[in-house]
């Protein structure tokens, strides 16, 4: 329906994924994935978000990533079409290439159009 927002879902599955490398290698190898998302509307203006993702390595169980993102969102218009987004995210990789930091961080704030 249009003007009506989906609510967050917890999701699970499996697939494969490709990583290619400036060295010239590259891997496919297949994952599973389970993601788990969580809104807070904290007032008329205001919600808070939270998602959680996880995706093993099923053919190296040592191989595992988990990623988070969690944000305040303001609405900017009245109908809250137009957000500024304030967040943090997590990038955590268990086996990372030699030379990789295991967790990567980025904070971000973003104007961002709801459709």
């Amino acid at each position: 329906m249009a003007g009506r927002r989906r609510p967050p879902e917890d999701a699970l599955g499996v697939g494969f994924t490709h990583e290619s490398f400036e060295s010239g290698g590259s891997k496919t190898f297949p994952t599973a994935e389970a993601i788990a998302d969580y809104s807070k509307k904290i007032n008329n203006t205001v919600t808070f978000t939270d998602r959680a993702r996880i995706v093993p390595d099923l053919s190296n169980l040592k191989g595992w990533r988990a990623e988070n993102d969690a944000a305040f969102a303001w609405a900017l218009t009245e109908k809250g079409e137009w957000k500024m987004k304030l967040g943090v995210t997590n990038q955590y990789d268990n086996d990372p290439p030699v030379g990789i930091k295991n967790l990567d961080t980025y904070y971000y704030l973003n104007a961002v159009r709801g459709f």
